[in-house]
């Protein structure tokens, strides 16, 4: 008994974690994407110039290759972790190796997206660079806080 509410809390949180994460890959068409449509969609919506667009792609030719290739490894990873955690037969040891490989590849993406930001961020003009870091920073409040409220129903 001392082992399952051990895990109980972990396992929730990645439910948690796994169910926002395929909110946000469903809402933006992860898997029907390419790279070149998701660049093509950034660059529309921060209104850059064709100028600013040729020098963010020379300054970081290889991210959205890249974070499309990472967000596929961490849905691959996410749902090999959900069958994991459904599948009776599955260890402890089993599932929290999965989870690791889950945050690894996670941090790996964030950290690649944190890269390119601060690396676009310098091409951008004022009116640009708030709205592409107002939005992040949007995200990151929506996200903070405490996801598992037991008062809720759901």
């Amino acid at each position: 008994m001392k082992s399952w509410t051990r895990h109980l809390p972990l396992t929730l949180c990645c439910l948690g974690c796994a169910f926002l994460a395929y909110l946000a890959t469903a809402a933006v068409g992860i898997d029907t994407d390419t790279a070149g449509m998701r660049r093509q969609v950034l660059y529309d919506w921060l209104e850059l110039s064709p100028a600013q667009r040729v020098e963010v792609d020379q300054d970081d030719p290889t991210f959205f290759e890249q974070s499309a290739d990472l967000a596929k490894q961490l849905g691959d990873h996410r749902a090999l972790l959900a069958e994991m955690i459904t599948e009776p037969a599955s260890t402890d040891e089993e599932i929290t190796e999965q989870l690791d490989r889950v945050i690894d590849v996670e941090i790996t993406l964030e950290r690649r997206v944190g890269q390119f930001i601060l690396t676009a961020r310098h091409r951008l003009n004022p009116s640009q660079r708030q709205r592409l870091l107002g939005a992040i920073a949007t995200g990151l409040r929506d996200n903070a806080g405490d996801h598992i409220n037991p008062e809720q129903d759901n």
